[in-house]
């Protein structure tokens, strides 16, 4: 459907000739734009392995600069993104690239606790980005980093609340208006979706009617 340039959230391909809603479906944005254009060149097969690696490359990479800004020690933080990169959850899902790319997870963690110490603008910046790139991944990924953000901005109100003032104030608002550029026309439809809770759309007839 999205090299046909049709509605991406519905497909004729299951539950015909009905379709169905995929709004609620496990997709991974950023693993499709990864394999896209490696398909034509590679071809399928050969395009989802370098995904796959990619996963594994980034994950390694944004733990390490995660557990580099916490720790002093080199290697520590090489062993930290190793651990992260091969644990055993993730080698039980080598064919389900939406549970794979777990690689912006880090760096949100990483953006936000340096917004939250530093207030810097390009701190609300990389946080936004990261975010973002965590709903590219997957639905599912955007809500363990929601969750994380929640709690680690309820610590840090709590615990060192003289560091926050109008410049983390404006990192933030950065990083909110960042993720919404990045995931808000993929996400809008999801959130759409939310408020017809008691309808699922299953697809639409040749007329055009919607079918429940």
């Amino acid at each position: 459907m999205l090299l046909e340039g049709g509605n991406v959230y519905w497909t004729p391909y299951m539950f015909y000739p009905i379709g169905v809603d995929l709004r609620w479906h496990s997709f991974s944005w950023f693993s499709i734009a990864l394999w896209l254009p490696l398909q034509p060149l590679a071809g399928p097969l050969a395009a989802h392995n370098v995904t796959v690696l990619l996963t594994y490359v980034l994950s390694a990479y944004t733990a390490y600069s995660l557990a580099r800004g916490v720790v002093d020690s080199r290697w520590a933080a090489m062993a930290a993104g190793l651990v992260f990169a091969f644990y055993p959850a993730r080698q039980a899902h080598l064919n389900q690239l939406n549970l794979l790319s777990v690689e912006w997870l880090p760096l949100c963690a990483l953006y936000l606790m340096r917004l939250t110490h530093l207030s810097r603008l390009r701190d609300g910046l990389g946080f936004g980005v990261a975010l973002g790139l965590c709903a590219l991944a997957g639905l599912h990924q955007l809500v363990l980093a929601g969750i994380w953000a929640v709690l680690w901005l309820a610590c840090t109100v709590i615990t060192e609340r003289t560091r926050w003032g109008l410049n983390t104030l404006k990192a933030a608002t950065v990083a909110v208006l960042i993720f919404v550029i990045i995931a808000g026309p993929l996400l809008l439809p999801v959130f759409r979706g939310l408020l017809e809770p008691d309808v699922m759309e299953l697809g639409t007839g040749d007329t055009g009617e919607k079918r429940t």
